[in-house]
């Protein structure tokens, strides 16, 4: 496991320290209220946190064995992950909103903001609209 460190550019020690378990962490998202941060991990979950608790509000598991390389918060509150064959949207709480498996290896999961547009590149490029 490891740590999640967020700063204040005010003040020089961390405002929040967020533990991590299950290994290093991939890529991370804030939310636009700059309280919640989702964060990829490389035993294939995903967990999203309230900076002013140090444990996750809730942790999805991808159950694909492979490192979430992807993760963002949608401006509905949900999150979108992703790892080499997945695709996963889910609720604040962890329940499952939709998921999709690709046919081709993913590099990463991106949205374009303000739409249900997902951005996807493998060998080409998969669009997705949730």
């Amino acid at each position: 496991g490891g740590s999640v460190l967020a700063y204040d550019s005010r003040a020089q020690a961390p405002a929040a320290i967020l533990d991590v378990t299950g290994g290093s962490t991939r890529l991370s998202s804030v939310s636009s209220s700059g309280l919640r941060l989702a964060v990829g991990v490389s035993d294939g979950t995903a967990s999203l946190y309230d900076i002013r608790s140090p444990v996750a509000v809730t942790t999805h598991d991808h159950k694909q064995g492979t490192p979430v390389h992807s993760v963002e918060i949608h401006s509905s509150g949900r999150v979108i992950s992703g790892d080499e064959t997945s695709i996963r949207c889910w609720n604040d709480d962890g329940s499952l909103f939709f998921a999709v498996q690709t046919p081709k290896t993913l590099s990463h999961v991106t949205h374009y903001p303000g739409t249900s547009l997902l951005i996807a590149p493998h060998s080409g490029v998969l669009y997705i609209c949730v």
